[in-house]
């Protein structure tokens, strides 16, 4: 597995400007389509294009719908998909001033689940890339030498201790010979 971030200067929850701080996002290398998801699918599970592209199109018509209505959705070694709301409107803890008007859908999230989270195994290679404004390269390759998964309420935290190990991963040094008075740059 392998991923490239960037760096973002977190906002100050207080407005305070005097402690900066930065925070990791991911830097997609490219969004697949759904044409291109299903041709993908298609691919590598050898089944015909068009029976996976109407069946991930009933699939997410039902996920909607179900989450629309206020469920939660579990899609199998995934994990669990559900909603958030928020209020337009502050309120002083008095439940009365809040009417329906007021609340809106905030966002979709995903809970991965058990299955999915102890896909991550030790001794599985690790490829850490990073860099700022295009300037992106390996800062770290090795493996999972420690796993631990910690619960807080429905979230989950995991931590991965990793080793560096770049001969083990990436194979043998290989040792090239040019010819005399040619200088590598």
């Amino acid at each position: 597995m392998s991923a490239y971030y960037d760096l973002y200067e977190t906002p100050s929850p207080d407005g305070k400007e005097d402690k900066k701080s930065l925070h990791a996002r991911i830097c997609p290398k490219r969004t697949y389509t759904q044409k291109e998801f299903v041709e993908h699918i298609a691919t590598f599970q050898h089944l015909p294009k068009n029976v996976i592209g109407a069946a991930l199109d009933a699939c997410i018509d039902e996920l909607c719908d179900l989450l629309a209505n206020g469920n939660i959705v579990e899609l199998g070694e995934l994990g669990f998909f559900s909603t958030s709301l928020k209020c337009l409107r502050e309120t002083d803890d008095e439940k009365k001033k809040i009417r329906s008007e007021s609340v809106q859908f905030q966002n979709v999230h995903l809970r991965i689940s058990s299955t999915f989270r102890n896909n991550i195994k030790k001794n599985d290679p690790v490829v850490l890339n990073a860099g700022y404004e295009g300037d992106v390269g390996c800062i770290l390759v090795g493996r999972v030498v420690g796993l631990k998964h910690k619960q807080n309420n429905v979230d989950w935290t995991s931590t991965l201790t990793v080793q560096p190990c770049a001969d083990e991963i990436l194979g043998r040094l290989i040792n090239k010979t040019y010819t005399e008075n040619i200088k590598a740059s």
